[in-house]
C-alpha cells in the first residue's frame, strides 16, 4: 500500500484488511500517519519494510476516542490467525492508555519484529486471548511494557524495554505484567531499564478459575531498575481472586536505591513463588517479604543487600524456603537476619556486622573478612568497632550440633601477646571433634587438639617472627548447650588478613 503523507492511511489499511480478496498488508518504509486503530482480521496479517523503518505514526490527541480506537494495531474481537511484523508504531504524548499492538481475544496470533513507543500498553494480549506469541520486540516509554489479562498460553520472547520521560497516566508502571485469569504465560529473554515494577503479578477482578492466576514464568528477564519500586509484587485486589506457580528462573535484578521502599525484592502477599538462580541486589531494610498464606522457594538464589540505614526487618520472612545460594548483607543489621517459619539449607549469609546461628539442619551461615582485621583488646573484637568487623560470638542452642570453620592467613605484629592464636571462651558447648593448625616456617602444618582448659579451648605458634605471615585453619565440632561462645582470633596486635573466610553450620 502507498503511503500518504497529508492523509489518515488508516482508511485505507483498514478498507484493504476488510476486503475479502485480500490477505494481508504490506506497508513501505516512512513515517505512515494512522489516525485511527488498524484493525486486523482473521487470518490477515499487516506487515512493514523493517522494525524502525516502517513507522505508524498516531499524530491526533486520542483522548476522546472510543476506547477500541485508542490502538495502533488491534485485532478484530476473538480472531484467528492475526500477523503483524517488521514495523515501528508510535503513540502521541497523552495522558491516555493508548494500546501498541493489542490483541483482544485472538488465537494463534503472531506479533514479531515491531517496535512500540510512547504507549500506555506497549503489548497487550487480553479478553481470553490464547496460543499467541510476541517475538523480537521493543517498548520504549511505556507504562506497561508486556502484559496479559485472562488470557492463555501466551510466549513473549526477546523483549528490550526502557523507561524513557518518567510519565505516568496509568497510575502504575510495570514491565512483565498479569493480570487477572493469565495461565501459562511465559516471559522469556528479556531486558530492561528504567523505571516500574518488573514482574507484576496481580490477580483484581474474577471468581474461581476466571480470577486464578496459574503457572507464569520470568524465565532470563533481567532488569535494572531506577526508580526504587518493588522488583515482584504479588497480590490480589478482591478477595475471591488467586495466584498459584510463579517462578523466576535465571532472572538477574537491580533495585534502584530511591523511594520509600529502596527496592525491596519481593513482596509476595499471594500464591507461592519460586525463584531458582539468578541474582537480586536491593537497597532494602529488607529483601523479600512473604505473607501469611503465601510462600517463597529461593534455589541457588544469589541475594545482596545494600540497605543504606540499619535494617530492623527480615531479610526473609513469612513462609520461605532458601535452598543453596547466598545472601550477603553490606548493611548494620540490628535485629535477626531471618524471621518467620523458614528453612535455609546450603545457603551462604555474609553480614558486615556479625554472623547469625543457623538454625535447621544443613543451614550454613557464612563470613568472608573483605578487608584486613587488626586484632585488638587481646583478640577479643567487638561487633561494630572499628571498623564494624564481627568478633565471632554465637549462643550456642543446648542439644544441637554445630560445626565451626575458620581459616585464612594471619601476620603476627610485636607487642604483648606475640603468639599467633586462636582461641575458643565461653561455656558454649561440648567439643565432640576437631583441630586448630598453624603453617611453620618451613612450610609443614602443625595441627593441634583442641586443649580443654576450663571454659577455653585453643592452639597457637609462640614463635613467629615479627610480620610474618602464615596460613591458619580451624575446624571444630561443638554440641551446643545454651550458653554463649566467643572465638578469638590471634593476639594483638595480630592482623587477620582479607579473604578469610568465617563458617558455622548447624549439622545435628
Amino acid at each position: 500500500m502507498p503511503n500518504d503523507p497529508a492523509a489518515d492511511n488508516s482508511i485505507a489499511i483498514n478498507a484493504a484488511l476488510a476486503d475479502p480478496e485480500v490477505f494481508g498488508v504490506i506497508l513501505p518504509g516512512g513515517d505512515i500517519r494512522v489516525d485511527h486503530a488498524v484493525v486486523v482480521p482473521t487470518g490477515k496479517f499487516v506487515r512493514g519494510s523493517g522494525r524502525g523503518v516502517t513507522r505508524l505514526v498516531r499524530t491526533n490527541n486520542v483522548a476522546g476516542a472510543d476506547y477500541f480506537d485508542k490502538a495502533l494495531i488491534r485485532s478484530v474481537d476473538n480472531a484467528d490467525g492475526v500477523r503483524v511484523s517488521d514495523l515501528s508504531v508510535v503513540s502521541p504524548k497523552v495522558n491516555d492508555k493508548v494500546q501498541g499492538v493489542w490483541m483482544r481475544g485472538a488465537r494463534n496470533f503472531v506479533v514479531e519484529n515491531v517496535e512500540a513507543l510512547n504507549c500506555g500498553y506497549a503489548f497487550w494480549a487480553q479478553e481470553f486471548a490464547r496460543f499467541g506469541v510476541f517475538r523480537n520486540i521493543i517498548s520504549r516509554n511505556a507504562n506497561v511494557h508486556f502484559e496479559t489479562t485472562q488470557a492463555t498460553d501466551i510466549l513473549f520472547e526477546n523483549m528490550d524495554s526502557s523507561d524513557g520521560d518518567g510519565d505516568n497516566p496509568l497510575g502504575v508502571e510495570a514491565v512483565w505484567h498479569t493480570l487477572f485469569g493469565s495461565k501459562r504465560i511465559t516471559f522469556r529473554h528479556g531486558r530492561h531499564t528504567g523505571k516500574g515494577t518488573p514482574y507484576l503479578v496481580i490477580a483484581d477482578a474474577g471468581a474461581g478459575n476466571a480470577g486464578l492466576i496459574d503457572e507464569i514464568l520470568f524465565d532470563d528477564c533481567d532488569a535494572v531498575n531506577t526508580d526504587g519500586k518493588l522488583i515482584l509484587f504479588m497480590n490480589k485486589i478482591t478477595a475471591t481472586a488467586s495466584i498459584n506457580r510463579v517462578m523466576l528462573k535465571d532472572c538477574n535484578v537491580v533495585g534502584g536505591n530511591v523511594g520509600p521502599s529502596a527496592s525491596l525484592l519481593g513482596l509476595i502477599y499471594l500464591g507461592n513463588a519460586v525463584i531458582q538462580g539468578g541474582r537480586g541486589v536491593c537497597f532494602s531494610q529488607q529483601v523479600y517479604s512473604v505473607g501469611a498464606g503465601a510462600s517463597l522457594k529461593a534455589l541457588n538464589h544469589e541475594v545482596e543487600v545494600n540497605s543504606p540505614a540499619a535494617a530492623y526487618g527480615a531479610v526473609y520472612s513469612g513462609s520461605v524456603q532458601v535452598i543453596g545460594g547466598s545472601i550477603t548483607i553490606n548493611a548494620p543489621l540490628v535485629a535477626t537476619a531471618v524471621g518467620g517459619p523458614i528453612t535455609i539449607t546450603g545457603t551462604y549469609i555474609k553480614h558486615v556486622a556479625g554472623l547469625y546461628l543457623p538454625g535447621g539442619i544443613g543451614e550454613l551461615v557464612q563470613y568472608t573478612y573483605p578487608i584486613d582485621l587488626p586484632i585488638t583488646n587481646g583478640g577479643n573484637q567487638v561487633v561494630g568497632a572499628g571498623n564494624g568487623q564481627p568478633r565471632p560470638q554465637f549462643t550456642l542452642t543446648n542439644g544441637n550440633t554445630y560445626r565451626i570453620r575458620f581459616r585464612g592467613k594471619m601476620r603476627k605484629g610485636a607487642g604483648a601477646y606475640p603468639a599467633m592464636s586462636l582461641l575458643f571462651e565461653g561455656t558454649g558447648g561440648t567439643i565432640t571433634s576437631g583441630s586448630i593448625a598453624f603453617e611453620k616456617d618451613d612450610g609443614t602444618i602443625e595441627s593441634f587438639a583442641p586443649a580443654v582448659n576450663g571454659a577455653y579451648v585453643g592452639a597457637g605458634l609462640g614463635s613467629v617472627p615479627a610480620n610474618a605471615t602464615r596460613n591458619f585453619f580451624l575446624d571444630v565440632t561443638i554440641k551446643g548447650n545454651g550458653s554463649q561462645l566467643a572465638l578469638n582470633q590471634g593476639s594483638s596486635p595480630n592482623t587477620i588478613l582479607a579473604g578469610a573466610v568465617l563458617s558455622i553450620e548447624r549439622i545435628l
